[in-house]
């Protein structure tokens, strides 16, 4: 499914979007000094649109690792244990800001947690919050545990406009996808 999405969708956003993309692996090939390519067969690092709606203020977002990567096939990669990185682009924010909340808790920790005391540590351990900026490319690595913050108030207007996407590195060329 995910392949044939990304066949239906690639030529799309690049018809839209070719100049953004041709930045963006330039921007990140300096940034973590290697080259990109966009994964072939993959999907293109997307967009994730959030108008303003009051129903924000009280949804909780998920609280997840970016594990995406494992329902990909990597066989091919020279590398066996990739390397990963994930990544937003704010291009717009709401009034309020947003930006990522992130626990100081390694994906090998969570393993000698029961889903119990899982919950009970994301419930009573408040995450750091990264603010995001307008304009600006917020990048993390290996696997962060993190959310989307529940904004307090959505004013008019607002909108919570990023491009997201994810990378491997696997013989020294950076993957990006979604």
């Amino acid at each position: 499914y995910y392949i044939s999405r990304a066949a239906h969708f690639n030529p799309i956003l690049l018809e839209h979007f070719g100049w953004l993309y041709e930045r963006l692996g330039a921007f990140l090939a300096d940034r973590l000094g290697a080259p990109t390519t966009f994964r072939k067969n993959g999907g293109l690092p997307g967009f994730n649109m959030m108008l303003a709606h009051r129903a924000f203020t009280k949804i909780a977002p998920s609280i997840h690792f970016d594990w995406q990567y494992r329902n990909l096939d990597w066989s091919w990669a020279s590398d066996a244990k990739p390397r990963t990185m994930s990544f937003t682009f704010a291009i717009s924010l709401p009034r309020e800001g947003s930006g990522i909340n992130i626990w100081d808790l390694a994906e090998k920790e969570i393993f000698a947690f029961s889903d119990d005391e899982l919950a009970a540590y994301v419930q009573n351990t408040p995450p750091l919050l990264f603010a995001y900026e307008v304009g600006c490319i917020t990048l993390h690595f290996g696997h962060v545990l993190h959310q989307v913050p529940t904004p307090r108030n959505v004013y008019k207007g607002d909108e919570r406009i990023t491009m997201q996407g994810h990378g491997c590195l696997c013989g020294g060329t950076w993957h990006l996808y979604w």
